[in-house]
């Protein structure tokens, strides 16, 4: 499983966790502050999963904009990952694009 994949899933099952729903996180995905931060966690993610290029580095920026709001069980994962495509290569990060998120690949897993 290729880094994209495993953070991009860490980020979505740390979003779904308990804390998500219950505990000091109230339902809805508000903390006690009443503080919306589920909808931007989702957007900002479905953005970062776009191919890497220049819109890639402004979602990345927005990305670290929207880190401090978020609860840790999402912001490590999402933090992790805005490293990783700051410091990895171009065609490092379009290879494991290809190789985690390409139809044709996805169709041939099938």
């Amino acid at each position: 499983m290729s880094r994209i994949a495993r953070i991009t899933g860490a980020v979505r099952n740390g979003a779904k966790a308990g804390e998500a729903t219950s505990g000091r996180w109230g339902a809805r995905g508000t903390n006690s502050s009443g503080a919306a931060w589920l909808p931007s966690a989702w957007q900002i993610q479905s953005l970062l999963l776009a191919y890497p290029d220049d819109t890639l580095t402004g979602h990345a920026a927005l990305a670290g904009r929207l880190l401090p709001t978020l609860p840790g069980p999402v912001r490590e994962p999402l933090r992790r990952f805005l490293d990783h495509l700051g410091n990895t290569p171009g065609a490092d990060l379009a290879a494991e694009y290809v190789a985690t998120l390409s139809p044709q690949r996805a169709a041939a897993r099938s």
